[in-house]
C-alpha cells in the first residue's frame, strides 16, 4: 500500500482577531527604511566610484612614462580589473532590482502570462530590443543595461594606447677614461720648416695612430663603440644598486681630457678682386696678378717650442671670399669681403660635452658625439648631433659649450726619426683639412676656378657662378674646422685606449669607489697609463621608454555608458517599500509562493525550531533537508485516467506477457511492475493507480521515466537512462 502524505495545513484568520495572535509567517511590513535595498544600491554606488577611478586612471596615465607607472600593473591591466569588478557589481545590482521589479508586478496582480514573459526577459540576449513594447518594462530595461555594458570592454581598451619617446632627464654619476698627457702620434721625418703650406711630408703618422685618424676621416662626428669609455653609478638613480654600468638610453656627460685652446684673430678687407687682375692682364703685366687668385685657403702648421714658449703648438691658417651680390655674377667687377683667421692651437686639457648613445636595442648604433649642450634638465640638450655645430667663441677660446681647463706643454723636436706628440695631428689636419680655391682671369670677362679638398668645396654657396669671380664662402668655414680639430683631439685621448686593458669594473655601494679601473694608452713606441675618473660635472640620463596615451574619446564614451547602465537599472528598485519581505526570484522561493505542496512549511509550530519570518531563508531553514527527485509521480484526484497492468511472479521462468493498457483520451503510459517484487509462489494480480505525470515528490514515491515510458515512445521519442 502506498505511504500516507503529509496534508498541509492552512490556517485561515478572522478577521477579528486580534494583531497579536496572527501566524508570524503572515507578518507583512512594508516600508522604504526597513526594505532599503542595501545590496543594490552599493552595488551602483562601487560600480559609479570604479568608473570614477577608471576615468582617475586614463587622466593620471595620459602621457606618462613607464618608468614612473608601476610597471607590473599597466594601465590596461587595470582598467580591465575595474572593468571587470564594475560588470559584477552590475549584475548584483540588476539581479537585486529584476526581482523587486517581478514581485511588484505580481503583487499589483497580473496574470501568469505577463509574469512568464517579465521573467523571460532576463533570459535572452537583447531580448527586449526584439520585443519593443517590453522595453516600457523596468525589467527590461535592467537587463539591457548589462548587455549593453559590454561595449565598456572595448571602449576602455581603446582609451589607452603606448608610444615610445624619451623619458624625463635623471642626473646620474659618470666616470670616463681619456688621455690627460698627449701621447706619441708619429715619427720626425724632415727637418724642414713645417707651415704656411698645403700639405708637408715633414712626419709620418705612427701605425698605431692611423686607426683613430681613419675613424675621424669616416665617422662624421659619431664614433661607434666609444660608449664603452664611459660608466654610469646606478645608486644615483633610483632603484640602482651602485653597480659601474654601461649608460641606458641616451646620456649627456663631460669628459676632461687633452684639445686645445684655440685663439684666434680676425682680419677683413673689402675689396674688388676682378679690377685689378684685369687691369693687369691687359696691360700684360705679370701673370701672378691675374693667376690662381686666392678665394679659399685653408692651412696647417706646426712650430716648435722655442726659449719664450716652452711648449710646441699647430697653427691655422683661414681665409675666405664673399661677394658682396653672389646671386647676381659679374665678370668685369666683383667686389666683396676678404675675411682671414689666423687662430694657434695650443694643447691644453679641455671639457668635452658628450652624448653617449646606449641602447639595448640591437638595430641601434652605439656610440659618442660631441658638443651637446648639457643643461642639466634636459631643457637645453641637443638631443643628437644632426643639430647645428657649435659655433667658435673667441671669449671661451672654444667652441660653445667646451671648456679649456688647463695647459698641456708637449716639447716636440725637429730631429728626424724622433718621436712627435703633436706631428702626427697636425698632419692628419694637413691632409684632410687643408682645401683652396683660387680663380683665373682668361679674357674675354672670362675667369676659370680650380679646388682642390673637400672644405673649399662644401664651403662655397650661392650658384656655381662659372665664368664669373662672383664666387662666396660660408661664415661656418671657421666653426666646421674647430668642430673636426675636437673630434680628431677626443679621439686621440679616447681612440688609443687599451680596452682589452680594464682590470675589471668594480662593484661597490658607493657612489664611485676608489679602486675605478685603469688601462693603458697606447701611443707609439710609447704607452702610458689613464685611469677612470668621475665626470667633474653631474651627467644626465635619457632613456627611451614606453608612455601611455588617453584617448578621451573612448574614454568618455565608457564614462557615459556606465552612467546610462546605472540610469537604466534604477527604475527597476521603484517603490521597492510597497514589499513587506526581501524576496528574490530563487525557483525555491516562487515554488513556495505558488503553494507546491512539498514546500508546504509548518515547523513554525514547532516551537525547537522558532517561529517563521516567511522569507526564503527561513523556509529554507524549516524544509531544507527534504529530499526530493524530478520523474514520473502518482497523483490522486477524482476523475483522472488511469491504468491496469499484470505483475508476474518472480520466480516465473516464462515472459509475461506485454502490459494490457486501458486507452484514455488523458494519457496512455505502459509501465512495468510497480509493487515489490512477489514472494515465491505468489501468483499474479492486477494493480490499479491514479494517473502518472512529471513532477517533484519525495525520492520513494518517484520513479525514473525509463521504468514509465517506452524507451522507443511515439510521444517523447527516445529516451536516455
Amino acid at each position: 500500500m502506498e505511504k500516507p502524505t503529509t496534508q498541509a495545513t492552512v490556517s485561515v484568520i478572522d478577521s477579528e482577531q486580534e494583531v497579536h495572535d496572527v501566524d508570524p509567517v503572515s507578518k507583512w511590513t512594508p516600508g522604504y527604511f526597513k526594505r532599503f535595498p542595501f545590496v543594490g544600491a552599493v552595488s551602483l554606488g562601487l560600480i559609479t566610484a570604479l568608473s570614477c577611478a577608471a576615468l582617475g586612471v586614463l587622466i593620471g596615465s595620459d602621457n606618462k612614462s613607464s618608468s614612473t607607472w608601476p610597471q607590473r600593473i599597466a594601465p590596461n591591466v587595470v582598467l580591465s580589473l575595474l572593468n571587470a569588478f564594475s560588470s559584477l557589481a552590475l549584475a548584483v545590482a540588476v539581479g537585486e532590482g529584476v526581482a523587486i521589479a517581478w514581485w511588484r508586478k505580481a503583487l499589483k496582480g497580473s496574470t501568469v502570462a505577463q509574469l512568464h514573459e517579465q521573467w523571460s526577459l532576463t533570459t535572452g540576449l537583447f531580448a527586449g530590443i526584439f520585443r519593443p513594447k517590453a522595453l516600457t518594462s523596468s525589467i527590461a530595461l535592467a537587463v539591457l543595461a548589462t548587455q549593453v555594458t559590454l561595449l565598456n570592454s572595448i571602449l576602455y581598451q581603446r582609451a589607452t594606447s603606448t608610444y615610445v619617446a624619451h623619458d624625463a632627464p635623471r642626473t646620474v654619476q659618470a666616470a670616463g677614461i681619456g688621455a690627460t698627457e698627449f701621447p706619441m702620434t708619429g715619427y720626425v721625418v724632415s727637418n724642414t720648416s713645417f707651415g704656411a703650406q698645403t700639405s708637408c711630408a715633414c712626419f709620418m703618422v705612427g701605425d698605431s695612430f692611423t686607426p683613430v685618424v681613419n675613424t675621424w676621416e669616416t665617422s662624421n662626428g659619431f664614433f661607434a663603440g666609444y660608449n664603452e669609455l664611459f660608466r654610469f653609478s646606478e645608486r644615483s638613480i633610483v632603484g640602482g644598486n651602485g653597480d659601474l654600468k654601461y649608460c641606458n638610453g641616451l646620456c649627456f656627460a663631460t669628459l676632461d681630457t687633452i684639445g686645445f685652446e684655440i685663439d684666434c684673430v680676425d682680419r677683413t678687407n673689402h675689396t674688388d678682386i676682378a679690377i685689378p687682375a684685369i687691369a693687369a692682364y691687359e696691360s700684360g703685366g705679370n701673370s701672378s696678378a691675374w693667376t690662381d687668385l686666392p678665394i679659399f685657403n685653408s692651412s696647417f702648421g706646426l712650430e716648435y717650442a722655442t726659449q719664450s714658449r716652452n711648449y710646441s703648438l699647430i697653427t691655422l691658417d683661414l681665409q675666405y671670399f664673399q661677394s658682396d651680390d653672389p646671386y647676381n655674377p659679374k665678370s668685369t667687377t666683383c667686389p666683396g669681403t676678404v675675411f682671414t683667421k689666423q687662430c694657434s692651437l695650443r694643447p691644453a686639457v679641455v671639457r668635452y660635452p658628450i652624448q653617449i648613445t646606449n641602447f639595448t636595442n640591437p638595430h641601434i648604433l652605439n656610440g659618442v658625439s660631441l658638443g651637446t649642450q648639457n643643461g642639466g634638465d634636459g631643457n637645453s640638450m641637443m638631443m643628437n648631433s644632426a643639430t647645428a655645430l657649435p659655433k667658435y667663441s673667441s671669449s671661451l677660446k672654444q667652441a660653445e659649450g667646451f671648456e679649456v681647463i688647463s695647459y698641456l706643454y708637449p716639447n716636440d723636436t725637429h730631429t728626424i726619426r724622433s718621436l712627435t706628440a703633436l706631428g702626427g695631428i697636425a698632419s692628419a689636419m694637413s691632409q684632410f683639412l687643408s682645401s683652396t680655391a683660387a680663380i683665373t682671369y682668361s679674357g674675354d670677362d672670362s675667369w676659370s676656378l680650380k679646388q682642390v679638398g673637400t672644405l673649399s668645396q662644401t664651403m662655397m654657396y650661392g650658384p656655381p657662378n662659372m665664368g664669373s669671380c662672383d664666387c662666396s664662402f660660408k661664415n661656418e668655414a671657421l666653426d666646421t674646422i674647430i668642430n673636426s680639430i675636437n673630434q680628431l683631439a677626443f679621439l686621440t685621448a679616447t681612440g688609443l685606449v687599451d680596452t682589452a686593458s680594464f682590470r675589471g669594473l668594480p662593484h661597490s655601494k658607493k657612489a664611485f669607489p676608489s679602486n675605478l679601473p685603469q688601462a693603458l694608452v697606447v701611443g707609439v713606441d710609447q704607452n702610458d697609463t689613464a685611469t677612470f675618473r668621475p665626470t667633474p660635472r653631474s651627467a644626465t640620463q635619457i632613456t627611451d621608454v614606453v608612455h601611455y596615451k588617453t584617448h578621451y574619446l573612448f574614454a568618455g564614451l565608457a564614462f557615459g555608458i556606465t552612467i546610462i547602465c546605472i540610469v537604466l537599472v534604477i527604475p527597476s528598485f521603484w517603490h521597492y517599500g510597497e514589499l513587506g519581505r526581501r524576496v528574490t526570484l530563487g525557483p525555491m522561493e516562487i515554488a513556495s509562493a505558488f503553494g507546491a505542496p512539498i514546500l508546504v512549511d509548518d515547523s513554525h509550530k514547532n516551537e525547537d525550531n522558532g517561529p517563521a519570518k516567511g522569507d526564503i531563508n527561513n523556509l529554507i531553514k524549516n524544509i531544507g533537508d527534504r529530499k526530493i527527485v524530478y520523474g514520473f509521480v502518482d497523483v490522486h484526484e477524482e476523475g483522472a485516467a488511469h491504468q491496469e497492468m499484470y505483475l508476474q511472479p518472480s520466480n516465473s521462468p516464462s515472459v509475461p506477457p506485454s502490459p494490457q493498457i486501458q486507452q484514455s483520451p488523458i494519457v496512455q503510459v505502459a509501465s512495468p511492475p510497480m509493487s515489490p517484487a512477489l514472494n515465491q509462489g505468489e501468483t499474479s494480480r492486477m494493480q490499479k493507480r491514479k494517473s502518472v505525470r512529471l513532477a517533484m515528490g519525495r525520492p520513494e514515491l518517484v520513479r525514473p521515466t525509463s521504468m514509465v515510458v517506452p524507451m522507443q515512445s511515439p510521444r517523447l521519442g527516445t529516451m536516455k537512462e
